[in-house]
């Protein structure tokens, strides 16, 4: 087997599938991008290298290689959505609203001070 000196350029030479995970988990990013462009927050693209020595005897032998691939998002966020409490201890939405999100009070929009404000 031919010797290869392992630099960050060539990874792909030691298992042409950290190539296609990289390029699988930049699209994740590009994708999440074009679905999100309002959230502002950086999106990455971490790559960890992990050498760990084999020295059964002291004398280190071989030097094991990991390499982790994964992407990092910005977390998933829902609107807010309003709620009233009920006496029992629950939030009551009506989620036929037309108003997604607003909580309707006998077929009219019920808004809060704030949002009433707006």
């Amino acid at each position: 087997m031919p010797r290869l000196e392992l630099q960050l350029s060539n990874l792909r030479e030691l298992d042409p599938r950290l190539d296609i995970a990289a390029s699988e988990e930049l699209k994740t990013l590009v994708r999440d991008i074009q679905d999100r462009p309002g959230v502002t927050a950086a999106r990455k693209l971490p790559l960890e290298l992990s050498l760990t020595p084999v020295a059964p005897r002291g004398v280190v032998d071989a030097v094991k290689v990991g390499v982790k691939i994964g992407s990092r998002l910005p977390a998933k966020q829902s609107p807010e959505y309003e709620t009233a409490p009920h006496g029992s201890g629950a939030l009551m939405s009506n989620p036929a609203s037309p108003y997604p999100g607003i909580m309707m009070f006998r077929g009219r929009p019920y808004l809060t001070k704030a949002e009433a404000s707006r």
